[in-house]
């Protein structure tokens, strides 16, 4: 189970979790402008014009970055399906 955490846009931190647990993390600058308008997109790339060669089992959205804790919680829940 991959999870990747970004909060906002401009500068910040981005974590990455493999099967609840954290595995890197990063400072990003975000030079993109995001609006409500911009295409958004789970498994495909448009810089590449290629989708993902898999199955994308569960996506989720948040309105702000979720703790450590919340990201545990939340593969402990879900960890039985895969």
């Amino acid at each position: 189970m991959y999870t990747y955490i970004r909060s906002g846009s401009g500068t910040g931190n981005v974590k990455l979790y493999i099967n609840g647990s954290a595995t890197a993390d990063a400072t990003f600058t975000n030079t993109t402008n995001v609006t409500d308008t911009a295409s958004f997109y789970i498994g495909y790339t448009q810089n590449y014009n290629s989708y993902f060669p898999g199955r994308v089992a569960l996506a989720a959205i948040y309105t702000r970055a979720l703790t450590t804790t919340e990201n545990t919680q939340n593969y402990d829940a879900t960890s039985y399906r895969y």
